[in-house]
């Protein structure tokens, strides 16, 4: 058997490969520096633990909707899906031919667009 056979995507796996290599350190020191607190854990500044039981749900919610998307426009080259709370941005995109979900998160501080 080849050493060289290519798994095929795991979305658990790299939601953990998220969760381990994201600095929360960072976040967290930037959360209380602002005082930035979330009304969906009672007005508090989440700890290291909550952020990240909040990215885990998220993540899936985005990998679970661009696959819906995928699904009901299958002629499309490619589809994303994203979503925004508490500081944080949660993307996924999707190409039509890969099986591969890519996966965006980050924090925001702040942020300007001019999109029309």
């Amino acid at each position: 058997m080849s050493d060289n056979i290519i798994k095929p995507f795991d979305l658990q796996e790299t939601i953990d490969d998220f969760i381990d290599y994201f600095d929360w350190e960072r976040v967290n020191d930037v959360m209380e520096h602002l005082d930035w607190r979330w009304a969906t854990i009672g007005n508090d500044i989440p700890s290291i633990p909550q952020m990240k039981k909040h990215a885990r749900k998220y993540l899936r919610e985005v990998a679970e909707g661009v696959l819906k998307q995928a699904t009901e426009k299958p002629d499309l080259d490619s589809v994303n899906y994203y979503t925004c709370t508490g500081g944080f941005n949660y993307e996924a995109t999707k190409y039509k031919d890969s099986d591969k979900i890519y996966l965006k998160m980050h924090f925001a501080v702040s942020e300007w667009s001019n999109y029309d």
